[in-house]
């Protein structure tokens, strides 16, 4: 395992990284990285361009949470080939992006904690 080596542990004790591994025959407990795979496998099979697709993914907002991941990251959206007005570009700071992250959790957590009892 490339995380489980002596120069990761150090590199990360370094940095203060937390390394968390899962199984890799449970892929259930790694939802999010399956879902992305899939997406790029998806983008692989329609041979379209791999760079523009991704860009197009990050670009679109997550289900159920009011930005995408460029809104989070540069705070505003990415020119990319699809049409858009010229308004939705305008960098907007998303200051309430924790609290949203922490409720959209908790209602997770909520919903998984009904089917566990």
């Amino acid at each position: 395992m490339p995380y489980n080596s002596r120069e990761m542990r150090e590199y990360a004790a370094q940095y203060g990284i937390n390394i968390i591994t899962t199984s890799p025959t449970y892929s259930q407990a790694n939802g999010l990285a399956e879902k992305v795979v899939h997406i790029v496998k998806n983008l692989l099979r329609k041979e379209c361009n791999l760079n523009e697709g991704l860009m197009e993914y990050r670009n679109t907002p997550i289900s159920n949470f009011p930005y995408s991941p460029n809104q989070m990251l540069f705070s505003k959206l990415i020119r990319t080939r699809v049409p858009v007005q010229p308004l939705v570009l305008v960098p907007r700071i998303c200051h309430d992006v924790p609290e949203l992250l922490e409720k959209r959790q908790a209602k997770y957590k909520e919903f998984y904690d009904q089917t566990i009892a």
